[in-house]
């Protein structure tokens, strides 16, 4: 019996498979973006070629660690 009264517990949105959560595999999401816009800065201080390019790109990178340091945990 307590094996059907588990099976029709609800299941939080940010449950991934089996019900662990989402969350603690997400915080690798800013760590990454932060890490890479600061290759992408030291890019452009080193590439003669685009380097306007490298600086957008390192600002994206930025922007979308602090969106995903929003995320709910």
């Amino acid at each position: 019996m307590d094996d059907m009264r588990r099976a029709k517990e609800t299941v939080p949105v940010l449950a991934g498979p089996y019900g662990h959560p989402v969350p603690p595999i997400l915080v690798t999401v800013p760590i990454g973006a932060w890490v890479t816009s600061l290759v992408f800065d030291l890019g452009s201080l080193i590439a003669s070629g685009d380097a306007a390019a490298l600086a957008a790109g390192a600002r994206w990178l930025i922007a979308i660690g602090v969106l995903g340091a929003q995320l709910p945990r």
